[in-house]
């Protein structure tokens, strides 16, 4: 797994603030996008997708990489944004 280029643009990347982003390793876990450089909501908190990942995964370390453990409309976002670059 390498590192994401920078931070995630949503917009960029045709992810529209509300939309729902789905953990893919328990797809009971979802944020909200809420701003298009990577900030989102998870139980009503806001964090960059970044931090929420580091929850999930119990695990402060995580450094770029967060966009494999996330999905939109089914799709990863490391799928999504490798297609943009």
């Amino acid at each position: 797994m390498g590192k994401t280029r920078g931070w995630l643009n949503f917009e960029k990347m045709d992810i529209p603030t509300g939309s729902e982003l789905v953990f893919t390793k328990d797809p009971e876990e979802t944020v909200e996008v809420l701003e298009p450089r990577s900030w989102v909501i998870y139980q009503g908190v806001k964090y960059t997708l970044e931090d929420v990942t580091r929850i999930l995964l119990n695990d402060s370390s995580v450094q770029g990489g967060h966009s494999y453990y996330w999905s939109y409309n089914g799709r990863s976002l490391r799928e999504i944004y490798e297609e943009m670059q």
